[in-house]
Formats: structure tokens, C-alpha cells, sequence
């Protein structure tokens, strides 16, 4: 009984205060795909599955995705929703089949034609109750059979009917009056509601139900509900009726915070059995169901009116009857929480929220209560419409005397303030000093200074000087903005602004905090010092308490806490904030939500984020538990995901991802964004991974979804078409090493051959001058004999042939000894002197240096210049011809040789002669050095044919010979 009692005290503490809490509805206009629903569920992935009378849909908490028949669902009315120990989830339809969800599909019990024949035996029916055993064997009950029968069957097999005498592990626990009531291992399974019920109840583990739905309860004591009775049993198994209700109790609901909640035909009951005290929510709503998500939210189902979702029952909203009403202040004092209306109202609440109304605004124009000053030492409260009001231990007291259609506090010199939203006035003794700024708050702090915020920005009035205003600017001497209200802390204050956040100014240092450092928002409507450390913020984006410590003159930041409508806040405007025992109090333009300090301590679950599928065209990936390999062409992909997230931070994105290259060191940054997908485009081929987080209502990011994939490398860049490549490389390497040798070996056979030919024209060129030397000197010789001159034609004769031997000799060698030349030289000029009657000399110079013996020069190369000299320079000559050859020595390599005549030279190419013949010689000498040039890869004899002049007279013919010796 002790612990029965203590359980009831606790419910009493926490519902006492009780309100109506923040709620968001869901209907068809947001994407259900029906206003009746009849149960809820939540997955283990956190997804919220809702049965309706159109379909079965999910919600993520963005977007309602339905599913009916065409999506293989039996029917598409759908009572229940029941999970399996395989996470497999089961509906029963209003045709009498069962369906399930599994690995991403519906699917239908392969036997739902027994299964509808037994279900049609009493009429239409459906089934009332679901349950498994250990073995995965399903146990079924009907709705309204009272032959006491249950089904059992497995997964693939066809069902079987049992009677209460047969032997199965769903034991008969009651039956009374046709009514049957099974257990098996945990659960309940009963085929009808019952007055008796609670007879039924034992210890441990209790099931209660609706429509199928089984709820589990306490395991020593425990709640359960029978029509419209609901029962209490104790450790002790003790059961009693608790209350009988005007609605049908439909589920009963225990949240983990000792709390009951009942649906029921007529609304949502949350019950203070202690006290026989009831508060009603979604009054006349048909609650069918209530679940509890991750975060503590709670999710209610109707039958007419859709889902509500209430994101946390412990906040609380205040308001009366009107609602159009905008409740634009609020102040506490003592035990008593004071509220400014837009309709003009101040309304005063207690610890019991019973409210009153302490005045009323009346005036021209605007009548809103926007702002409502207090002063902490004297319990007293300011009023706009001129009335001061203090607080006592026996109530609230107007203060008289002190009256005016304006706001007035007082000094301490005895001088008052007052000011409205137009004008600032300081009465005194003397008189009047007014100051036209727009001041928000005026109030006096420590050292006889008075502070007054307006929309101009932040004075001071110091030493009560009222003649002049000074202005708090920051370092740079700007103002510190629009200052929407001020808090004094000792020397220091606290400013808040509408547009530049909060300031906290000493006076040597201004420390500065905006939504970069974490804030909700930086326009501030209203601050409040919950205690020494920490400062509540009313926002147009919800609540921010900020925690700090104090270090000399310097704050410092130690963390920031935001609340707001997502979280439970009856809107995100907020207009005033302040605290009372423990209990934070807001007023919105939708309510005053007030909870206690606690709850904005709560963290909230990490969101859960799914990689959902990979598709590349219409290629689609789906099992994504293993690295996904891919084409080189298929480098155009979308990336789906999810995140089943029923509290979102709208104001900021929901996902942050990005792709890694596994190869690379270098840091990838996050791309944000709301969008479900990622797609990119022309992604090089390589190892990548995908990595997503999904963003809570704190700012918390989840752990990564993080999907592995390849994107195959082109054949071009593959390991064998490098090695193919490399091995034709040597091939084709190898061919041309092959190919060069060849060609290399055929041009040194073409050079051999070319060689060979130009020797055998060199020889030929040699040759070329024996026949027609010899038919020369054959002539002279011929000459002699017929003058009868036996001594000389003996004598030039026998010089002749061995001439003729020494030239046939010659001409086989390309060279010879320059001193065998000269030798042959003299004796060809001997015998060509006997055919011109010696009328020419010829003259040899040879330089004493050059070795004659050991220098070898091409053979016969010079003969055919004297034969040109002799022939032509000489024939017609009148005076006697002079035949001259120089040799001298150019270097180590080569020798010079230079013959001249005084003949008459060569004019446009030809000898001079009076047949005007070409020298055949010349033409010779000059084939033979070519020649001798190409056989010799470094060859670089040559020869020069000039005519001698003076003036412009040709006296003579020279020949300059440079060549290469041999050794």
C-alpha cells in the first residue's frame, strides 16, 4: 500500500500545474492519406507508421508516403499494427487478411483464404489480437468469437484452429460467459472487451489492447481498463476500480514518467486518481492510439480529426478563452506570475494557475500591454496605465496615490521616472526634465546612475544630471543598436538588443554574443537573470539561456541552450520570459508556456540517418551493406537518404555529406543541404566512400552513414592494358631495334657497294686518261719517225713504255707516293716536250719540309692539268710557255699544290682555244676529288681553277689543289 501511494504522490506532483500542452496536427492537407486513423507504430529505425481507412503510410518527419493494395498491402483498411521478433511489421485488414512489411516490401500471408473462411464463419469479422511465440509460430484471436478458439500458423504454413481443450502454449487464462482471455509467455490475447476483466489479472507481466494493438504494462503494478472502468492491481495482485468515465477507455498509456493517459472515445484523459481530478486534451476527438518516440515525443491517433503530435507533454501553455489573444509581457513576483494581454489585460496566475484579471488598459488607440516593470526589493510591479501594485504575504495590494496614464517608478533621491513607448520624463522636486527619446526601460543602478534603453540605442543619466544624456557606444563609437531591454548586475549590465544579440558592458570591456556563438536568434525582445550565471533570452526564434561565469570585469561563455516550438514552446515568437520556482514562464502571441528549468537540460536523441539507395540511370542499388562496384561509364550518380527525424532545426539544414577519394590525403569539406539525395556528375573513376550525417534539434550531428563504391577504371587505364601496352611497347621497341639494325646493315651494304662503285669510277677516271695520254704521245713519237729521227724516237719511246708501265701500275692504287707522282710528272712532261719543240718550261718549287717519300696523294690526279696546260695553254702560244707547280705543306693532313701556265686562260667555262673544246681533264680532276670526298666519310680535298689576270688582262691559268694525304 506504501508503494501505491508513493506512486500516486509522484502523479499528483507532476500533474497538478496541469495545462494543456504545444501540439502540432497532422490531416489530410499535410499529406495523410486520411483523417481516420487507427493505430500507430514506430519502427526500429525510428520511421512512424500510421493505419488509416485509405491506406497505410509512413512519416520521416518531412514527408507521408502512402501505400495501399497497388503497393501489395491485402486491404487498404487496416486496423492494427503488430511488430514480430523479426522487426517484420504485420496488418490486419478489415476483409480478414493479414499483410506484412519486409525488406522494404509489402507482402501478403500466403493463406489468407483459410484464413478469411475461418474468420467468416460468425459473419464479417477480423482479427482482434496478434501474438508469437519463441519458435516464431503467430497466434491469432477473432473479434467476437465466443466459441473460445485461436488461430496458430507459421510464416509459410497454413493456419490451424484450436479449441481452449487443445493442448498449445497460448494457455487459457479466463473464460466467463463465452469470454476468453489466453496467455502467452508475455502477452494477452483476448477475443472481447469485458466488465470482468480485472479478474484475469495476476502477477507480473500484464497486456492490455485495442483493435489488436497490445500494450504492455508495469510488471509489479499496473493499469488496465474495461468499457470505460479503469482498474488499478498492486505487487500484491490486489485489483480495485479506480473510475468509471463518460467516454469508453480505447488504450491506456504509461510515458515512463509515472504518468496514466487514457484515450477514449471523448478525448484524451490525463487522470489524477489521488485527487479525482481530470484534464481533458483533444476534447470530443475519438483517440484510437498514443506512442512515444525516441525523443519523448508523444504521438496521438484519432478517428476523425488525424495525428497530433505533442513534442513534450512537461511544457505546458497558459491562455484563456479568446483565441485571438496575444500575450506580449510578463513579470513574476513572489508566487504570483503577472501577464500584459494585446487586448489590454494584465491577468495575474497563481501556483494553482488560477487566474484573475489585476487591471485593464483603457485608453485611445492602442491599448497592448508590451512591457511590465517590477522592482525585485520592494515586491513591486509597474503598470503601464499608471498603477503601481505591490505584493504581500496576504495578497496583491494597489499602491494609491501613485496613478498616472503612464509607467512610474521612483529613485532613490525621491525623484521618479516615467516613460512611455514616446517619451522619457524624470519628475523631480524642482520640476520637470523631459527627454523625447522612445525609451523601452529606465531603471537606476548603483552609483546614482540611471540607465535607459531605447530604439536610439543605450544612455545614462549619472549623478542624477538630468541636463544631459550620455551615450554607451562600443569601441569603434557606434551605438549598440535598437536595445530592447537591460539587466543590472552590480556596476556591470546586461543589454539585449533587436537585431545585435546580447551585450554584457563593464567599464573596460563590452563582451558581444550573436547566433554565431549559438544564440536562436539576434533579435532579443527580453531578458531575465534566472540566477547569478545563467540569463534567459525571449527571441523571435524561440528561447536561449545562456550559462556564463564572471572573471573580474570579463563574462565568459561556458553554453548556450535554445528551446523552441519544435521543442514544445506554444509558438517561437516570444515577447517576455521569466522564472518562478523553478518553472521558466513565456509569453508568445500563441499562449504562455511555462516548464520547469530541467527540461532545457534534456538532450535530445542523436538523429538516425539511413543510405537508402544508390542508382546510376535506371540502374538501381540496393544492397548497400557491401562495397558497390561499378562501370567506368557509370560516374553519374544519385545518392537517397533518410532520416526518420520528427523534431527538426528549420533554420538550419538537416544534412551535411560529402565524398572521400580513398587515394587522396586531402580534406573533403561538408556541403549542407535539405534535400533527401546527393547527385554527382562525371566522377573519375576510383575508390570513393559517401558519408552523410543528419542534424538533431540541439545541433548535434549523428554518426555518418557512410556507403562504400568503386567506379572501375576504363580498360585504357587498367593494370593489363598498361602491361599489354608495355609489351607491345617492346615490341614494337624491339621491331624498330630490329628494323634499325636492318636498315643499318643495308646501308652500310649500299655504302659498301656505293663505295665500291665510286672505286671502281675512280678507276675508271684513271683509266680514262691512259688512252688519252698514250694517243698523245704515241702522235710525238710518230712525229719523230716520220722526221727520221731514229736516236729520239728510241729514246722517247723507251720513256714512253715505262711510262705506260708506271701508269698502268698507278692506276690500280688510289694512292702513292707524292715523290712517284712528281717522277711520273716529269716524265710525261719530257715527252710532251718533244712534240712542242720544247717551246715551254716547266718549273717544280717543293718545299724542303715535305717527306716526297712518305706522303701519299691520290694517284694521277694531277696529269690531266699540265696535259690541259700543255695542250691548250700552249698550242698556239708566241712566246714560251712557262709551266709551273708549287707544293707546299697546309698541316699534318693536308698538302697544297698549285700549277700555273702564262697561256690564255679560261673564258665562260672553256678553255680558250681557237676549236673553243672543253678540256676533258679538268671535268676528270674534278669527278675524282667528289669522289674521293664521298668515299672518305671525312673528306675535304678540293680544287680551285682560277684565271691569272693583270688588269683586265688574262695572263694565265691557275690550279689550286688542297689534298688529303694518306699515311
Amino acid at each position: 500500500m506504501r508503494k501505491l501511494i508513493f506512486i500516486l504522490s509522484i502523479l499528483w506532483v507532476i500533474n497538478c500545474h496541469a495545462q494543456s500542452p504545444s501540439y502540432i496536427q497532422f490531416k489530410t492537407e499535410d499529406g495523410l492519406p486520411s483523417n481516420e486513423v487507427y493505430g500507430l507504430e514506430i519502427d526500429s529505425s525510428g520511421l512512424l507508421w500510421i493505419t488509416t481507412d485509405r491506406g497505410v503510410c509512413t512519416y520521416d518527419g518531412s514527408e507521408f508516403v502512402t501505400y495501399t493494395t497497388k503497393d501489395g498491402l491485402a486491404d487498404n483498411t487496416n486496423f492494427g499494427i503488430f511488430k514480430d521478433r523479426q522487426e517484420r511489421l504485420w496488418f490486419n485488414g478489415f476483409n480478414g487478411e493479414l499483410s506484412y512489411f519486409e525488406g522494404g516490401i509489402f507482402k501478403q500471408y500466403a493463406h489468407n483464404d483459410s484464413l478469411r473462411g475461418y474468420l467468416s464463419e460468425v459473419g464479417n469479422s477480423w482479427i482482434q489480437s496478434m501474438g508469437q511465440k519463441t519458435d516464431g509460430t503467430y497466434v491469432l484471436t477473432k473479434h467476437r468469437d465466443f466459441k473460445g478458439r485461436h488461430i496458430e500458423f507459421k510464416l509459410l504454413e497454413e493456419p490451424k484452429v484450436l479449441y481452449n481443450d487443445q493442448k498449445s502454449e497460448a494457455q487459457k487464462e479466463f473464460e466467463d460467459d463465452k469470454i476468453v482471455i489466453y496467455r502467452l509467455e508475455e502477452h494477452l490475447l483476448i477475443n472481447e472487451d469485458i466488465d470482468v476483466f480485472f479478474k484475469a489479472l495476476k502477477k507480473g507481466k500484464l497486456l492490455a489492447r485495442y483493435r489488436g494493438r497490445i500494450f504492455l504494462a508495469d510488471e509489479s503494478v499496473h493499469f488496465t481498463f474495461s468499457n470505460n472502468r479503469l482498474y488499478f492491481t498492486d505487487s500484491r495482485g490486489e485489483t480495485r476500480l479506480i473510475k468509471e468515465f463518460d467516454a469508453i477507455i480505447t488504450c491506456i498509456f504509461q510515458d515512463g514518467e509515472n504518468r496514466i493517459f487514457l484515450a477514449t472515445t471523448k478525448g484524451l484523459i490525463e487522470y489524477n486518481f489521488l485527487e479525482d481530478t481530470q484534464k481533458i486534451h483533444f476534447k470530443n476527438s475519438h483517440i484510437t492510439d498514443i506512442q512515444k518516440d525516441k525523443n519523448g515525443s508523444l504521438w496521438i491517433s484519432t478517428l476523425e480529426s488525424g495525428v497530433y503530435l505533442i513534442p513534450n507533454f512537461d511544457i505546458r501553455v497558459w491562455n484563456t478563452d479568446n483565441p485571438k489573444e496575444r500575450y506580449l509581457s510578463i513579470a513574476s513576483i513572489k508566487d504570483y506570475v503577472f501577464v500584459g494581454s494585446s487586448d489590454g489585460y494584465v491577468y495575474q496566475l497563481n501556483k494553482s494557475l488560477e487566474y484573475s484579471i489585476l487591471t485593464r488598459m483603457i485608453k485611445r488607440g492602442s491599448a497592448q500591454v508590451r512591457f511590465l516593470e517590477h522592482d525585485p526589493e520592494k515586491d513591486e510591479l509597474y503598470v503601464p496605465n499608471g498603477l503601481n501594485f505591490r505584493v504581500t504575504e496576504s495578497g496583491i495590494k494597489k499602491i494609491e496615490g501613485y496613478q498616472q496614464p503612464i509607467l512610474l517608478k521612483f529613485l532613490s533621491n525621491g525623484d521618479s521616472i516615467v516613460y512611455t513607448s514616446t517619451f522619457f520624463k524624470i519628475n523631480t522636486i524642482k520640476g520637470k526634465n523631459s527627454f523625447y527619446i522612445p525609451a523601452v526601460k529606465a531603471s537606476e543602478g548603483i552609483n546614482k546612475r540611471i540607465w535607459i534603453a531605447s530604439r536610439d540605442g543605450l544612455f545614462t543619466i549619472d549623478n542624477f544630471d538630468y541636463s544631459h544624456l550620455n551615450e554607451i557606444t562600443l569601441e569603434n563609437g557606434q551605438s549598440v543598436g535598437r536595445v530592447s531591454d537591460f539587466w543590472i548586475d552590480e556596476e556591470n549590465i546586461w543589454v539585449s538588443t533587436l537585431g545585435q544579440g546580447l551585450y554584457y558592458i563593464t567599464a573596460d570591456t563590452i563582451n558581444h554574443w550573436t547566433t554565431v556563438d549559438g544564440l536562436n536568434s539576434d533579435l532579443i525582445n527580453d531578458i531575465h537573470a534566472e540566477n547569478d550565471s545563467v540569463i534567459l533570452m525571449a527571441s523571435n526564434s524561440g528561447l536561449s539561456r545562456l550559462h556564463f561565469s564572471i572573471k573580474g570585469n570579463q563574462a565568459k561563455l561556458r553554453k548556450i541552450q535554445n528551446i523552441n516550438s519544435r521543442h514544445g514552446l506554444s509558438s517561437d515568437y516570444i515577447t517576455g520570459v521569466t522564472v518562478m520556482d523553478s518553472m521558466i514562464w513565456a509569453s508568445t502571441n500563441s499562449g504562455v508556456s511555462y516548464f520547469e528549468t530541467r527540461i532545457m537540460d534534456k538532450s535530445y536523441e542523436l538523429n538516425n540517418v539511413d543510405i537508402d539507395l544508390l542508382s546510376v540511370g535506371k540502374d538501381r542499388f540496393n544492397d548497400l551493406d557491401k562495397t558497390i562496384t561499378l562501370k567506368p561509364n557509370q560516374n553519374d550518380l544519385r545518392i537517397e537518404f533518410s532520416s526518420n527525424s520528427f523534431l527538426r532545426d528549420a533554420t538550419n539544414p538537416l544534412y551535411r555529406l560529402r565524398i572521400n577519394d580513398v587515394s587522396s590525403q586531402e580534406k573533403i569539406n561538408w556541403e549542407y543541404s535539405n534535400d533527401p539525395f546527393y547527385s554527382t556528375y562525371n566522377l573519375p573513376s576510383g575508390e570513393y566512400t559517401f558519408e552523410v550525417q543528419a542534424r538533431n534539434i540541439d545541433g548535434v550531428w549523428s554518426p555518418s552513414a557512410v556507403q562504400k563504391f568503386i567506379i572501375e577504371k576504363p580498360f585504357v587505364e587498367t593494370f593489363w592494358f598498361k602491361l599489354l601496352m608495355l609489351l607491345l611497347l617492346n615490341a614494337i621497341v624491339l621491331a624498330i631495334i630490329f628494323e634499325v639494325r636492318r636498315r643499318t646493315k643495308l646501308k652500310a651494304d649500299l655504302e659498301n657497294a656505293e663505295l665500291k662503285i665510286r672505286e671502281a669510277e675512280l678507276s675508271a677516271l684513271r683509266n680514262q686518261m691512259n688512252p688519252h695520254f698514250i694517243f698523245n704521245a704515241l702522235n710525238s713519237i710518230q712525229n719523230f719517225i716520220f722526221k727520221k729521227d731514229v736516236l729520239k724516237a728510241n729514246y722517247y719511246l723507251s720513256k714512253f713504255s715505262r711510262l705506260i708501265r708506271n701508269s698502268l701500275q698507278y692506276s690500280r692504287l688510289n694512292y702513292i707516293p707524292l715523290e712517284d707522282e712528281l717522277e711520273f710528272l716529269k716524265s710525261y712532261i719530257e715527252l710532251e716536250s718533244l712534240r712542242f719543240d720544247e717551246n715551254f718550261e716547266f718549273i717544280i718549287d717543293i718545299d724542303e719540309k715535305i717527306p716526297t717519300k712518305s706522303i701519299l696523294i691520290p694517284s694521277l690526279l694531277l696529269q690531266p692539268v699540265l696535259e690541259n696546260s700543255v695542250k691548250h695553254a700552249f698550242m698556239n702560244i708566241t712566246k714560251k710557255g712557262i709551266l709551273k707547280m708549287e707544293i707546299s705543306s697546309v698541316d699534318d693532313e693536308h698538302v697544297f699544290i698549285k700549277i700555273t701556265d702564262n697561256g690564255p686562260g679560261i673564258k665562260f667555262g672553256k678553255i680558250k682555244t681557237t676549236t673553243d673544246h672543253d678540256s676533258l681533264g679538268l671535268n676528270i680532276i674534278k669527278n675524282r676529288i667528289n669522289l674521293l670526298n664521298e668515299s672518305n666519310k671525312n673528306g675535304s680535298s678540293s680544287v680551285k681553277i682560277q684565271n691569272l689576270t693583270e688588269g683586265d688582262d688574262i695572263i694565265g691559268l691557275e690550279v689550286l689543289f688542297v689534298l688529303q694525304t694518306a699515311n
